[in-house]
This record gives C-alpha cells, sequence and structure tokens, in this order.
C-alpha cells in the first residue's frame, strides 16, 4: 500500500518503479497523489506524462507535459532518465514521453 505522507523522491521513485514494470495504472494513482502533494515536483510530473502517454490518454499526458515546460522549461527528455542502465528501459521511458507530449 502506499504511504501518502512520503517525500517527493520516494514518491518519484514509486512511480517510475511502477511504470517500468508496465503497470501504468499504479504508477498514475501513486504519481497524481504526488502531484497533489507536491505540485512544483517537476519530475514525478514527467514520470506521470510518460505513464499517460503509454495508456493513450493524451489529454491528461498533454496538460502535465505543460506543466513540466512550465516549471522546467530546460527539460530534455533525451537526458532523463540517464541512471537507468537497461537500455530498453530507458527507451521504453522516452517512448512514453514522446507519447505524451515530451519530445
Amino acid at each position: 500500500m502506499f504511504n501518502p505522507n512520503l517525500r517527493g523522491d520516494p514518491v518519484f521513485a514509486y512511480g517510475l518503479a511502477y511504470y517500468l514494470m508496465r503497470r501504468h495504472r499504479d504508477a498514475i494513482r501513486v504519481l497524481e497523489r504526488g502531484v497533489a502533494r507536491y505540485p512544483n515536483y517537476v519530475f514525478i510530473r514527467v514520470a506521470l506524462v510518460a505513464a499517460y502517454g503509454q495508456l493513450g490518454q493524451i489529454t491528461e499526458a498533454r496538460r502535465n507535459a505543460d506543466e513540466v515546460k512550465m516549471l522546467l522549461p530546460i527539460f530534455d527528455p533525451g537526458t532523463f532518465g540517464t541512471r537507468i542502465r537497461d537500455s530498453a528501459l530507458r527507451d521504453y521511458l522516452i517512448e512514453g514521453l514522446n507519447k505524451g507530449g515530451l519530445q
């Protein structure tokens, strides 16, 4: 069960982990709670864009992509996720960002 008292970094980590396991609905559930609690934590929104993008929920993805662009205008999806060592997982993350409108 998700702990609603988690700080921003663990929320992002849990959401991204769910995303990379292709559990997009679980990722969205965690990340949306994170956005509600930490609306300016841009990387929570980035992961949310990818999850919504993979599910084809483009309206929600674009809404969050617009927020990412506003909060961090220099965001570069090509360099996001460089800590992910498995290139297939990183490619999957970039794919979700592209589908969600962060290219």
